[in-house]
């Protein structure tokens, strides 16, 4: 998929070597156990963001917590966007094309587990539409 001139957006496959150019493979592999899939932004052949999203319960690796979407839902994650591209249409452009995505496989919500220690995401979460559904407190002793 096209949208702004220049990026190509569109679904990667376990094994792709371009995933490598940003995560390592043992990120790579754990994410696809899950059944996770990859949509990727390029930009002149090179891989230049990505967003993740899983339409099962996914194992949030970070908190170590499962979170299990509602019926016709799935959870986005590990988004990233290439720090020389992060203030340009990369992302919307992965956005938009992540959603439509994500329409054509049934799902008609996205969520996100955002820190509230990364006010930016929130707000630019918020400026997209997004709606707090829950809070949660995670903690790590020991």
């Amino acid at each position: 998929m096209r949208l702004s001139k220049g990026y190509e957006i569109k679904r990667i496959a376990e094994g792709d070597p371009a995933l490598l150019t940003i995560l390592n493979e043992k990120i790579c592999q754990y994410r696809f156990k899950q059944n996770a899939i990859c949509v990727g932004a390029f930009k002149e052949n090179k891989l230049v963001a990505l967003l993740w999203f899983t339409p099962g319960m996914y194992n949030e690796d970070e908190v170590r917590a499962d979170f299990i979407p509602p019926i016709n839902g799935c959870w986005d994650f590990g988004v990233h966007v290439e720090p020389e591209l992060r203030l340009t249409r990369v992302f919307s452009n992965l956005w938009i094309a992540s959603t439509e995505i994500m329409k054509n496989m049934g799902f008609t919500e996205s969520l996100s587990r955002i820190s509230a220690f990364n006010p930016g995401s929130l707000k630019a979460h918020m400026r997209m539409g997004a709606k707090l559904k829950g809070k949660a407190i995670f903690m790590n002793i020991g």
